[in-house]
């Protein structure tokens, strides 16, 4: 089948299920792989609509718009109002979320204590490092900011963001 079939298929079932978090996290899926990130955001705003007090709708939203509204002003303050119900979380990814939102919302020394607890509890998680050490960055801790680069691009990591930690690592070693 097409891609596109499997998503109006998968959009068809998402009232049959009462917008079931695994359909809506598979059409999302689907959506991201395809680059229909406009649709992508409107399938999760939408979600999290019907679904106002999932923490996985408000995190979904939330990371897909630290992800891909960088430069919009407006999507960053939404997801910094998304994640102080995340940052209380047990959820390590829902806590990382947080403290990603808060270092691009220009709170890093928020986001710091945050995102050591989420690595802390999670060392081997590359992108969490990174969000670690991007927090560091802006928080002016470069040598604490370095170690956490080095650890979040050692082998061959794959996330999203691989290649920021890269250049902010080499932006700190030139000095």
């Amino acid at each position: 089948q097409s891609g596109r079939s499997v998503i109006q298929q998968l959009r068809d079932g998402l009232e049959p299920t009462g917008w079931d978090s695994a359909v809506v996290a598979m059409l999302g899926t689907l959506l991201e792989s395809r680059g229909e990130i406009d649709d992508l955001i409107a399938l999760y705003e939408e979600n999290l609509r019907r679904q106002e007090d999932s923490l996985i709708a408000q995190n979904n939203l939330a990371m897909m718009l630290l992800t891909y509204r960088q430069d919009d002003a407006a999507a960053l303050s939404r997801a910094a109002e998304l994640a102080e119900a995340l940052a209380g979380s047990g959820n390590l990814a829902y806590r990382d979320t947080a403290g990603w939102a808060f270092t691009l919302n220009g709170e890093p020394a928020r986001a710091v204590p945050l995102l050591e607890g989420v690595v802390t509890e999670a060392p081997d998680v590359a992108e969490f490092r990174y969000h670690l050490g991007a927090a560091l960055f802006r928080a002016g801790d470069q040598q604490a900011a370095i170690a956490q680069l080095e650890r979040a691009t050692e082998g061959d990591p794959r996330y999203r963001g691989v290649e920021e930690a890269r250049r902010i690592l080499e932006q700190l070693r030139a000095g």
